[in-house]
């Protein structure tokens, strides 16, 4: 049951990320005034999906692991996409990646978490790459060197730090449900030594 309660308490936290962002933005619109109204449209877009996981993962026992791979990528697809309309790598919606680290941490520990890192600074790379290239022209941009390579070693420090906090409670759980086993094993009438 531990996954599915997992997968429930970042499915509300979801919620609330989409919701305070679509109500933050609604009074001021960030980005590009071109693309403002695209990115409205798509953190509306969020927020639907967002509200659609949380029924999914409410109504449910459990999940498959494909279902949870497919929420993953596209906790990793959204910020791509909502980034790409506001500012790029100088949006604030850089940090959406941030919950796509914790997400990946809770879910499997460090080693996805930091898996989940690099693939979020390639987002941002190929981004970058957009953003300098043919796309600059189609997408007003503000792309800035210095805040792409800061956003990329705090997602990295993030990543790795949120993996290892995920692993050493992992491992502290796994302790104690393994002293537990052995505790209730003993046999009280023929003593402690024993």
């Amino acid at each position: 049951s531990e996954p599915i309660e997992v997968e429930r308490v970042l499915a509300a936290a979801r919620v609330l990320l989409a919701g305070a962002s679509l109500l933050v933005v609604s009074f001021a619109p960030t980005g590009p005034a071109r693309s403002a109204n695209v990115a409205s449209v798509l953190l509306l877009l969020y927020t639907a999906h967002s509200l659609e996981v949380f029924v999914i993962v409410g109504l449910r026992t459990t999940l498959s692991p494909r279902v949870v791979l497919i929420i993953h990528a596209a906790d990793l697809f959204w910020p791509a996409l909502i980034t790409m309309f506001t500012n790029g790598t100088n949006s604030p919606f850089v940090f959406y990646f941030s919950f796509a680290l914790l997400a990946a941490a809770f879910r499997w520990g460090m080693i996805p978490a930091l898996a989940t890192t690099l693939t979020a600074v390639a987002l941002m790379g190929l981004e970058a790459a957009l953003f300098t290239g043919r796309l600059s022209d189609w997408i007003e941009s503000g792309f800035n060197f210095n805040t792409f390579l800061l956003s990329g070693v705090f997602l990295t420090m993030f990543g790795a730090l949120v993996g290892y906090l995920a692993e050493v409670e992992k491992r502290g759980r796994w302790q104690a449900l393994s002293i537990g086993q052995v505790s209730s094993k003993a046999r009280v009438e023929i003593g402690l030594k024993a």
